[in-house]
């Protein structure tokens, strides 16, 4: 009986958490969609593609700081899970 408990809290906590990952695409998905313009792409009187934006800005340089990081996180969460089953 305990086993079918533990069993239905697995599934129950698999299915909020697919629940949450696939709303959580969808609304990133309709946060980033751009609507339509006039025809395929939205054209100013001068028929440059949405006027004069300013330069993307570039992330290169952060970007090892940000694997740095993910790094020493996935080392920690490591150490972390491998205490605690070596506690119990």
């Amino acid at each position: 009986m305990q086993s079918l408990i533990e069993y239905n809290y697995f599934m129950k906590n698999t299915f909020l958490r697919t629940l949450f990952l696939l709303s959580f695409l969808l609304i990133d998905l309709v946060l980033f969609a751009q609507p339509y313009g006039s025809g395929p792409g939205t054209d100013d009187e001068n028929g440059t593609l949405e006027g004069d934006d300013l330069p993307a800005a570039s992330i290169n340089a952060k970007l090892i700081w940000l694997a740095v990081v993910g790094i020493i996180f996935a080392y920690y969460t490591f150490q972390k899970s491998r205490l605690a089953k070596l506690s119990k």
